[in-house]
């Protein structure tokens, strides 16, 4: 679909609402009606829906019915994008000043590209806090350690395949 502008107007041309006995408003082009209407009736349709005037939620149905998307949204959890990016989040536990512990992932990743973690206690301590992904993580589980003087968990956010 591409942008339809007024009459007389050139390509990119906003429309501009009239004034009554003063100037006149902007006039649609048949495109500009009628183009909207199809791509939303194809919309639809592909959807597996039959267009009907009296159900006004059909263009919402139709776009919300391919996410059916493998997923766990508890408080760990995972969501799996089309393409097979894996996005995992979870808590991680108070861990002892200079302590380690390992965190399952939710599911587990082929491929992992990215992982970032937050303390618990930031702005809560002047205490320089420091948590870190030691090299021993797997596909299944993430080993973190706290390198800080305090106690602390966090959450872990990552990405892969």
């Amino acid at each position: 679909m591409e942008y339809q502008q007024p009459v007389g107007g050139a390509p990119g041309d906003p429309y501009v609402d009239g004034v009554v006995g003063v100037s006149a408003g902007s006039i649609p082009p048949a495109a500009a009606i009628e183009h909207p209407q199809r791509e939303i009736v194809s919309v639809i349709e592909a959807a597996g829906l039959t267009p009907a005037g009296g159900d006004l939620t059909q263009l919402l149905q139709a776009l919300t019915s391919g996410w059916d998307l493998p997923k766990n949204v508890a408080g760990s959890g995972y969501l799996t994008l089309p393409g097979g990016i894996l996005v995992q989040w979870g808590v991680v536990p108070v861990i002892a000043s200079g302590g380690a512990v390992n965190v399952t992932f939710p599911t587990t990743f082929n491929d992992v590209y990215a992982i970032f973690l937050t303390c618990s206690s930031i702005g809560l301590s002047s205490t320089p806090i420091a948590l870190s992904v030691n090299s021993t993580s797997t596909a299944s589980q993430l080993v973190v350690s706290n390198n800080s003087a305090i106690a602390q968990g966090g959450w872990f956010f990552a990405i892969g395949g």
